[in-house]
């Protein structure tokens, strides 16, 4: 596996596919109606089980004041005006019945997997250059937090403008497009919220389907072998018991700024709702068996099992690494 696990289409999300600098109107429509039916049949489908009434549903405003304090992340304390308030899953934030933002996930979406995303602003670029946009992600069943885009300061360069598009009711507007990872640990239900200069601008909410639950293989570097995802991330240790602590040596391969920051190291089991944080740690570059990065850590999982270990570094999402728990003997 390549150092960039990113798609290989990922870096053209960022590139207009056409000779000018916008679509035009036809073109744009045509893409935009494509998603849009798409979504929508989607969450027709998904909504029918918990609509008690399409009149409540469209007169019922909840004012929810948010306060996510997990790992130093998304701490901010604000008042959002939200529309949908039933969690089903929605790619569009609304305010007084106009779309603010949406987002289209690229490719096939799931669990474990980076996916690469366009979040569509309906602003124009002009009114947007020099604001400073943050989007997390709160996994619904579990509480785990992530920087889906860090903090970016927006400019010619990270975002591009889509102009005079036409809106179901006849209107044009424009929008504005920044594009992220959209790489996300675990499957279920996880709400982005987007923050403008701090302030919270709504919330939007994906079904992230389950991915591969295959053990990780391991792999040598160098005089070492390690289990993990070669080039990427790997651990040499003895394996895993149920219930008894044991020492890991952690390796990274990425740049200095990827491979520096705040470790965490989170532990979901298949088919269960035991979730865990199993490691803390300041991660810093240094060459060690041919990785980038290394650090030492002592570890226990509870139960015998399937485990997921997501390792996070300044609250970004890095990779998963599939462990068996064996029972203890």
């Amino acid at each position: 596996m390549s150092k960039d696990s990113k798609p290989s289409w990922y870096d053209e999300l960022s590139q207009t596919p056409f000779d000018r600098p916008q679509w035009s109107i036809e073109k744009t429509n045509k893409v935009l109606n494509t998603f849009s039916q798409s979504v929508r049949i989607r969450q027709r489908s998904r909504r029918t089980s918990y609509r008690i009434s399409t009149a409540v549903l469209l007169t019922t405003l909840i004012v929810v004041t948010i306060m996510y304090d997990r790992s130093g992340i998304g701490n901010e304390r604000s008042i959002v005006q939200h529309e949908n308030p039933s969690k089903t899953a929605h790619n569009e934030y609304r305010s007084n019945g106009v779309v603010q933002w949406e987002v289209f996930p690229g490719g096939d979406q799931v669990a474990g997997k980076r996916a690469g995303a366009r979040w569509m602003i309906s602003k124009p670029i002009a009114e947007l250059l020099d604001r400073k946009v943050r989007i997390v992600g709160i996994h619904e069943q579990t509480g785990l937090t992530i920087e889906e885009l860090p903090e970016i300061t927006i400019n010619e360069t990270n975002a591009q403008e889509y102009g005079m598009l036409r809106s179901t009711s006849g209107a044009t507007f424009t929008q504005t497009q920044i594009v992220s990872d959209m790489a996300i640990p675990l499957a279920g239900k996880w709400t982005f919220q987007m923050f403008i200069d701090g302030s919270n601008n709504g919330e939007i909410v994906l079904d992230v389907p389950d991915g591969d639950w295959q053990l990780s293989p391991s792999f040598k570097s160098e005089m070492s072998q390690l289990t993990g995802i070669e080039e990427k991330l790997g651990f040499i240790g003895m394996g895993f018991i149920e219930a008894k602590r044991n020492k890991y040596l952690w390796h990274f391969w990425g740049t200095s700024e990827e491979v520096k920051g705040n470790l965490v190291i989170y532990a979901a089991k298949q088919s269960t709702d035991e979730f865990l944080r199993v490691f803390d740690g300041y991660l810093s570059p240094g060459k060690v068996n041919g990785a980038d990065a290394s650090i030492p850590s002592s570890m226990m999982l509870p139960t015998a099992g399937v485990w997921k270990l997501i390792v996070t570094i300044n609250g970004r999402w890095f990779e998963n690494v599939i462990v068996q728990v064996d029972k203890l003997l």
